[in-house]
């Protein structure tokens, strides 16, 4: 497995919502998981870190 973030998990790490909108859009798969993450996990974890 790769060590690089995928576009969409890459999207949600640097809070862009514009490109992850627009990858969904085309295709990218919503459920994807990445380093045991989901989209929706990984979103959690940023929002959590953020808040510290």
């Amino acid at each position: 497995m790769s060590d690089c973030w995928t576009p969409t998990h890459h999207a949600v790490e640097h809070e862009d919502a514009e490109t992850l909108a627009r990858l969904l859009a085309n295709g990218a798969d919503p459920d994807e998981v990445f380093s045991n993450m989901t989209l929706l996990t990984h979103a959690i974890d940023t929002e959590r870190w953020l808040c510290r």
